[in-house]
């Protein structure tokens, strides 16, 4: 008598006919192989899945570092706009200052003239806050930027480490698992 219908035969009642050895010695095995098969394929699509995930967080990562970097170039461009536009209203400013001391038949020396002096050293103040403001805000998306592209790649590395887990588990299943059920079909 085979293996298979050995199986089967241990199952069955005694007496039972050697077809319906054969028939429950099959059923035996091949559903346990196609429970092994089953977990081994589990095992493998948790891999996957986990890749799937990690390769979507990778892109939202990189798209988020993209944002960053956007908004870093806004963040200067704005701060030299605003320190241009400091400098420019404190020209008009002087300018009337000026027109205001001349207009009252002052002349543009001694005390108005320290007033003016005064008038450009606020403003250009005012204006290198605004252009530094600028450039820090984009000094701190650039970074947030290299954050979110660091992530993005650390993501990606985790997807292919959760892939091949999912393959190794899926192996090792398939050698444990076949194992353990040829050692239990041994004793029989």
């Amino acid at each position: 008598m085979g293996f298979i219908p050995l199986i089967g035969a241990a199952l069955l009642p005694a007496g039972a006919s050697t077809g319906a050895a054969w028939a429950m010695g099959s059923a035996v095995v091949g559903s346990t192989a196609l429970g092994i098969g089953a977990s081994a394929y589990g095992s493998y699509q948790q891999g996957q899945i986990a890749k799937d995930e990690a390769n979507y967080n990778a892109a939202v990562s990189k798209n988020n570092a993209i944002s960053s970097m956007q908004d870093a170039e806004s963040s200067a461009v704005a701060g030299s706009a605003e320190a241009a536009r400091i400098r420019s209203r404190t020209r008009r400013n002087a300018d009337s200052q000026i027109a205001a001391a001349a207009g009252s038949g002052l002349q543009v020396s001694g005390s108005v003239n320290d007033v003016l002096l005064d008038s450009y050293i606020q403003g250009e103040t005012d204006a290198l806050l605004a252009d530094y403001q600028g450039r820090a805000g984009a000094h701190r998306s650039g970074a947030e930027a290299g954050n979110f592209f660091n992530q993005a790649s650390q993501q990606k590395r985790a997807g292919k480490n959760a892939a091949r887990t999912g393959k190794l588990n899926a192996f090792s299943t398939i050698l444990s698992q076949g194992g353990n059920a040829a050692m239990n079909f041994a004793s029989f």
